[in-house]
């Protein structure tokens, strides 16, 4: 049977003759970054399918009644919120996919991300909702509940299966099969019961932030529940209505807002290397906003068994509404203030250890405060006391086709060599390592060249850090991205130097010296490849001895004549040129490196060398006894210097001691 190309999604729901490839998830690139591969495996999921053709025509088959109702909501968003379906869709049905990105990034500046995360608030809404149901329908008491629990079960069935989605799900039903029974179950108890449940369903399910974060904030409201009704009966006969009205409707939400933003602060600093410190403010005009979006979108959804006018007036009106909420987010985000820093989990411990003694200890409230304030300030502290790595480390970036090395010294000082291209997610992202590593000054900055895949990154980069000093080749190129790179650079008063051959970049401690052994200061009409900027660097070890380090950017033939020529290039690490270009790498320039490790920075399923290319440069490196390690199948490699030469670091797995003190 031929293959046959469509061309338009397939209906849902559709079966499917497919021809590709199973690949494994891959494991995190880069420091920092989101551990798709442990998400996966929570989700016993094995791999994920290539698709390269459909072999046969979709065929329609029935839908289990879950995916009838699924798809279903689905398309009524679709038709009834137009441009805003993407949000009733992530309200209604917990679908983020086809979000805005830069509104998931105003949510999450703002500290306003769980109000699109399906939790407690909406399951309780539509369970408070079935039971109202119920009584329209005249139920008994008994059936109402009923109605409430089995319609509650179905939702669940709907929606995708996420921590904080179980977690209210179960907890609601705890709450409802407590009032029928007349057995109540404390709030802390039935969270308990929650988080045993989808461990012993999802275990994985304990390292990921979603669960951590969610069970953090539902936790800080169920431990403190005895201030906030205090709080909120305090001196309740002596004051006016008007007192009883802001106490009940804005200082008790706000405290509560605090106690969950300080419960979960600790747990986003370690995920996500930053604390948005508005959100207990922001909540105060979001939370009600986006509330009544929520209930409008159902409502309009629900509406269509009257027909389609009327839901679509209600519709009509719930987008005007959605989009004022969009407003406000768009200028909270201006506003917010953001304090950005990875804390060790060493802090995370001591921190929640302080707030959950400030929740259950039975000292008065204000001496419980002034501890907590003493004691979380204590912490902070130390905990943000830098520290640098004991020895050279040098971190060669996955960036996919692209270049990025990290050098990292023991006086603390940073360079960072190309920055990879433009990032367009946060996957391969250098700004995002260095927040995770807690660096927020750049003492050097290397361009090699003027390609887009070596110098995008510094777009951000310049934009969101202290850079001391820049150095670029000799090269005339005027690509938008560089032209961009100067701009940015002119509005931070950062000046790029040109440097070449013989030039000297003083400032490293003693024993470290840095040579420049590329490009030359004269034109001899090279392409901008050649013109790479080439770097060599010796690094002390043990008592007197010292290895080195070859950095040679997108070099190519040409360079690499004149290279072996006129200097001494043997080297214990190379990062190889250009990606491993069958266009470098002549024999002569690696029998002169005769490196014992070189790294190849190059992207997963990289066409631009050919397979025949490729082999026959990795055959030429290990004719020589160099060892290869490619990005686009280890991810980013991590390369330690010690007194028995180079030795490879595996920063996923670190040592406890290292893990513990935030280091990799």
């Amino acid at each position: 049977m031929g293959e046959r190309e469509e061309s338009f999604p397939p209906p849902f729901g559709s079966t499917l003759l497919i021809n590709g490839e199973l690949r494994p998830v891959a494991a995190h690139g880069n420091p920092g970054e989101f551990n798709l591969k442990r998400f996966r495996a929570g989700e016993n999921v094995i791999g994920l399918f290539h698709c390269k053709s459909i072999l046969e025509a979709p065929v329609q088959v029935k839908l289990s009644p879950t995916l009838a109702i699924r798809k279903w909501l689905a398309d009524s968003c679709d038709r009834l919120a137009l441009q805003d379906a993407p949000l009733w869709k992530g309200l209604l049905l917990g679908f983020r996919r086809d979000l805005d990105p830069s509104l998931m990034e105003q949510l999450r500046v703002t500290g306003l991300t769980h109000l699109l995360a399906l939790s407690g608030l909406n399951i309780g809404f539509l369970a408070l909702a079935f039971i109202g149901l119920g009584s329209l329908l005249r139920l008994s008491l008994l059936n109402r509940f009923l109605l409430a629990i089995v319609l509650v079960l179905l939702y669940s069935q709907v929606i995708p299966e996420r921590g904080s989605t179980l977690r209210a799900t179960i907890m609601t039903l705890a709450i409802m099969l407590g009032y029928l029974f007349r057995r109540w179950t404390p709030q802390l108890n039935s969270i308990g019961l929650a988080g045993l449940i989808i461990l012993a369903y999802r275990p994985l399910d304990l390292f990921e932030a979603g669960f951590q974060l969610s069970f953090a904030a539902t936790g800080a409201i169920f431990l403190f529940e005895a201030d906030f009704s205090r709080l909120n009966n305090w001196r309740r006969g002596d004051s006016g209505r008007v007192v009883r009205i802001f106490r009940h409707w804005i200082m008790v939400p706000f405290v509560v807002s605090i106690a969950c933003s300080a419960f979960t602060a600790p747990l986003t600093s370690y995920h996500f290397s930053s604390i948005p410190l508005g959100g207990p403010f922001f909540n105060l005009i979001a939370v009600p906003i986006l509330g009544v979006v929520y209930a409008g979108a159902w409502l309009a959804v629900s509406a269509q068994i009257f027909g389609t006018s009327f839901p679509q007036l209600i519709a009509d009106g719930v987008l005007a509404i959605s989009a004022s909420w969009q407003e406000v987010t768009r200028y909270f985000a201006v506003i917010a203030p953001e304090w950005k820093y990875t804390l060790p989990p060493w802090s995370l411990s001591v921190l929640l250890g302080l707030l959950i003694w400030g929740a259950i200890s039975i000292k008065p409230l204000l001496k419980r405060l002034i501890i907590l304030v003493f004691g979380i300030s204590a912490t902070i502290i130390f905990a943000t006391i830098k520290t640098s790595p004991t020895n050279f480390k040098t971190l060669f970036l996955d960036v996919g086709h692209g270049d990025a090395q990290l050098w990292r010294f023991p006086d603390g000082k940073t360079i960072l060599i190309d920055c990879g291209p433009v990032p367009s997610t946060a996957i391969g992202r250098v700004d995002k390592v260095l927040r995770r590593l807690n660096i927020d000054k750049v003492d050097l900055l290397v361009a090699t060249h003027p390609d887009a895949d070596h110098i995008g990154g510094f777009n951000t980069l310049v934009k969101e850090f202290t850079v001391e000093k820049a150095v670029s080749t000799l090269s005339e190129n005027s690509s938008n991205t560089l032209l961009t790179l100067e701009a940015i650079s002119l509005q931070k008063s950062l000046v790029w130097n040109q440097i070449s051959v013989g030039d000297t970049i003083a400032g490293l401690a003693d024993g470290y010296t840095l040579e420049v052994l590329n490009p030359p200061p004269l034109d001899l009409g090279w392409s901008d490849n050649d013109l790479s900027i080439v770097l060599k660097l010796t690094v002390p070890v043990g008592a007197e001895g010292e290895i080195t380090l070859l950095s040679t950017g997108d070099i190519e033939r040409a360079a690499e004549v004149s290279l072996v020529k006129d200097h001494i290039l043997k080297a214990d690490l190379l990062k190889v040129p250009h990606h491993g270009s069958p266009t470098s790498s002549t024999d002569e320039f690696i029998k002169a490196v005769s490196a014992e490790f070189g790294i190849v920075s190059r992207g997963w399923g990289d066409e631009r060398v050919s397979a025949k290319g490729r082999l026959e440069v990795i055959n030429r490196y290990e004719f020589v006894g160099t060892e290869l390690h490619f990005t686009d199948k280890e991810g980013a490699i991590l390369m330690e210097a010690t007194p028995d030469g180079w030795q490879m670091v595996d920063w996923r797995h670190p040592s406890f001691s290292s893990w513990i003190l935030g280091g990799i």
